[in-house]
């Protein structure tokens, strides 16, 4: 129960509100479609540039809020977009090719500022050492827009896991 309490706050605080009180428009969800094919072309857009070394361009879908955070493996291990970026100019400094692969990307508009995005990844790396390795996992981004697009204001990747059995 207790993993389950932080989802379903969570849950509760992103649903958009209900009757006469709702406050701004930002608080609604009035086009569910336009908000998916907006952050369904924003993800597309941040793999192509992952797969394409723009590393300027990738950090930039990453919210510059300071509520900002990304979890991994079940830790916090970006408590910033700075903590991020300073991760990020690290790993790629090493990386002579890279490739992300996305699959079963869905996406659920909860208001129209506002959406969860999951989907399953693989990442390959060539480092300039000639070494290569890749792993797998999935990712939940909450997506937020930011002027004209999407920026993620946080996230969760996990890597897969033999369950056994």
């Amino acid at each position: 129960m207790i993993r389950i309490a932080p989802l379903a706050l969570l849950a509760v605080l992103s649903c958009p509100a209900q009757g006469p009180s709702s406050g701004s428009d930002a608080a609604r969800l009035t086009d569910p479609a336009a908000v998916e094919a907006g952050v369904r072309q924003a993800f597309e857009a941040f793999v192509a540039h992952s797969n394409g070394a723009e590393w300027d361009a990738v950090l930039a879908f990453y919210s510059d809020d300071p509520d900002f955070h990304w979890v991994e493996d079940g830790a916090v291990a970006y408590p910033s977009k700075a903590d991020l970026a300073a991760a990020v100019e690290g790993i790629y400094d090493a990386v002579e090719e890279m490739g992300l692969e996305v699959d079963d990307v869905r996406v659920l508009p909860l208001r129209d500022d506002l959406a969860w995005l999951t989907a399953s990844w693989k990442q390959s790396f060539t480092l300039a050492s000639g070494d290569a390795f890749s792993y797998a996992g999935a990712t939940t981004i909450l997506c937020e827009r930011s002027g004209d697009g999407w920026v993620f204001l946080a996230g969760h990747n996990s890597t897969a896991k033999s369950r056994g059995g």
